[in-house]
């Protein structure tokens, strides 16, 4: 269960959340860090931790989750070869802080790489490419903007984005074709 920080602001809670995440990961395994995918392109991350199927890596844009078979190898960890499971302690459920939702973007698509870009926790616009499919959550309070659009990385293919909240769908889109875009935008 997560503690509740009340009084403290957004940005106070936030780091809170990434320093204990960043004390929960081996040391091996943070700051710097760089992911690399077998379908191209790569994404340097503050903490990641390997869950069994997926990756969880936190970013400044919060954490996002990667299927083992699209990464390549990890640069910055202790071995850089095949991924080793890690000793971190699996994360605990919890429901967002009173006065914050909880929100999901996902990816999906039957291409295997995305350009993506997507408005994070703080408000910053981040973009990355990623293997499909994708999936990030963070926290948000009420009156935030969310923004995800997914442009298809390869000359055939569908894409689709989606945003939830609160495990809901709010929005989805969906593209088909050479370097499509599927945009979902959503004011909370």
């Amino acid at each position: 269960m997560m503690p509740q920080f009340h009084g403290l602001s957004m940005i106070a809670r936030l780091s809170l959340l990434i320093l204990a995440v960043l004390f929960l990961v081996p040391p091996s395994q943070t700051l710097g860090d760089v992911i690399h995918f077998i379908h191209g392109g790569q994404m340097t991350v503050q903490a990641w931790r390997d869950t069994g199927d997926e990756i969880e890596a936190t970013t400044a844009g919060g954490l996002m989750r990667f299927q083992k078979a699209d990464i390549a190898r990890i640069e910055g960890a202790a071995t850089t070869g095949p991924l080793n499971p890690s000793a971190a302690p699996a994360p605990s459920e919890s429901s967002p802080p009173s006065g914050m939702l909880s929100v999901r973007y996902v990816v999906t698509g039957d291409t295997n790489t995305a350009n993506i870009t997507y408005q994070n926790a703080q408000g910053e616009r981040e973009q990355a490419r990623v293997g499909v499919p994708w999936t990030t959550s963070f926290e948000a309070r009420k009156g935030a903007s969310l923004y995800l659009s997914a442009r298809n990385a390869k000359a055939y293919g569908s894409i689709s984005c989606e945003i939830f909240v609160n495990g809901t769908s709010v929005r989805r889109s969906s593209s088909e074709g050479a370097y499509r875009i599927a945009s979902c935008s959503r004011r909370l």
